[in-house]
């Protein structure tokens, strides 16, 4: 079991909120319980159905989580874009506050804090990677030191397919899943302590960390709602 920190319960129902490793697993789709963590941590759209513990017939201050549902196009911030395509930009990417978009060339972790940014050398004159991140939105992180400070989160997604060797196989599908067999586009996240886009290299980010890769699975077969049952 798992307890949810800072999980804005009402605090009349409850103190402590527990999740058992399993339904975070099949919440996420992913067969890791650290991958799924740390993809949950910049998730903004989860919600859970929750009881409260009961012993010898009388309540305690824990609640456990019984369903739990991400909804990944709210994180990824696809809701956002797509309004911006319908509404206000339909024939170009958004470049606004609330969504930046643009192709660039792939950001890799950083190895020196002074550097501003890296990529490939195998893609060094190309745009091969789509970005997206939202410069009015910051999260809090902790850093190794045990400081918390605030940063952008940034995905990054290539635009080649891949097919990846010694993946689970699953039976169903949906959109956004964790090393998992078949054609997919590989999405990453990262968390920079600071953006800034430019046109002829797509988004220039300081100190970027990689959070973690997943799997975007396009296809007639792929349902976009995580829970199908």
């Amino acid at each position: 079991m798992m307890e949810i920190i800072d999980n804005g319960m009402d605090q009349n129902l409850g103190k402590r909120l527990l999740m058992c490793e399993q339904l975070l697993l099949t919440a996420m789709h992913s067969n890791d319980v650290d991958r799924a963590l740390r993809m949950l941590s910049k998730a903004n759209a989860v919600k859970c159905v929750f009881v409260q513990t009961k012993l010898e017939g009388s309540t305690t201050d824990t609640c456990t989580v019984v369903h739990m549902q991400d909804d990944m196009a709210e994180a990824l911030w696809l809701y956002v874009l797509h309004k911006r395509r319908v509404v206000d930009c339909p024939t170009s990417l958004p470049k606004t506050s609330m969504l930046t978009m643009c192709f660039g060339k792939p950001i890799t972790e950083s190895t020196n804090s002074s550097q501003l940014y890296t990529f490939s050398q195998a893609y060094k004159n190309t745009m091969q990677c789509l970005q997206w991140y939202s410069p009015s939105q910051l999260v809090q992180v902790a850093t190794a030191d045990y400081r918390e400070v605030r940063c952008h989160v940034v995905f990054e997604m290539q635009l080649d397919m891949k097919q990846s060797k010694g993946q689970r196989d699953v039976s169903s599908k949906v959109l956004f899943m964790d090393e998992v067999a078949g054609f997919h586009y590989v999405v990453k996240v990262f968390h920079a302590k600071t953006v800034v886009y430019s046109e002829e290299n797509g988004l220039h980010c300081t100190d970027p960390t990689l959070l973690v890769t997943w799997h975007f699975h396009p296809g007639p077969h792929s349902l976009l709602c995580a829970h199908s049952n």
